[in-house]
């Protein structure tokens, strides 16, 4: 059976969550305590150097980056899909999935945040400032490309959840948690409250955690 490594309020190990559960893979979750930085054992260092979530084991592979272990899915259970079949749609589920996380993510993360407040010594109000600029950016994209295209439907991209929408609502949620008003995003909060009429994004979501 996959095992997958985490924490329950990882946003990114949320990611792996939804996509396995969509897809009905059963999986076994292993679960860490960051706070007693259990993720920088011995143990799980040989199993992802970085020491960061998630990271999917089945049998002898290793995976441990979400956008790689969502395309590990699609390729040995493509059913049901998350990713279109239409070689240009499969492209801007993609793109819009990488704006967060190539855009969002890698600059507000739990190391980044800790990096900021521990070693650089900024205040809480100046973290949440960082925060607030950065989602508020890529949320404003986000917002601009999904309002205006007809691609959009029910969720990002027509009415069946794709990768895009697992991102972004994980980085909805996590926005949420640091008090990061998102309400100004109506088509982003649209998309959300669709997924969220799903277990599967429903009731692992961090921020209802």
């Amino acid at each position: 059976m996959i095992k997958l490594f985490g924490w329950p309020i990882s946003s990114a190990h949320y990611r792996a969550c939804v996509a396995l559960d969509l897809k009905g893979i059963p999986y076994e979750s292993v679960f860490m305590d960051p706070d007693r930085k259990e993720h920088l054992e011995a143990k799980y260092l040989a199993i992802n150097p970085q020491g960061l979530v998630p990271a999917l084991v089945d049998d002898d592979l290793v995976l441990t980056q979400t956008m790689a272990i969502m395309e590990y899915l699609e390729e040995i259970h493509p059913e049901p899909a998350l990713l279109p079949a239409n070689p240009a749609a499969r492209a801007r589920v993609r793109g819009l999935a990488e704006i967060c996380n190539c855009e969002i993510h890698p600059i507000i993360n739990r190391r980044v945040r800790l990096y900021l407040a521990e070693d650089m010594g900024h205040t809480p109000d100046e973290v949440s400032r960082w925060l607030t600029h950065w989602y508020g950016r890529s949320f404003a994209t986000l917002e601009e490309l999904l309002a205006s295209s007809d691609a959009k439907g029910k969720f990002c991209h027509g009415d069946t959840p794709t990768v895009a929408d697992i991102f972004l609502v994980s980085l909805l949620s996590a926005a949420q948690v640091f008090d990061v008003d998102v309400s100004g995003f109506s088509t982003l909060m649209k998309i959300e409250a669709a997924c969220l009429e799903l277990p599967q994004f429903r009731d692992k979501l961090p921020r209802l955690l």
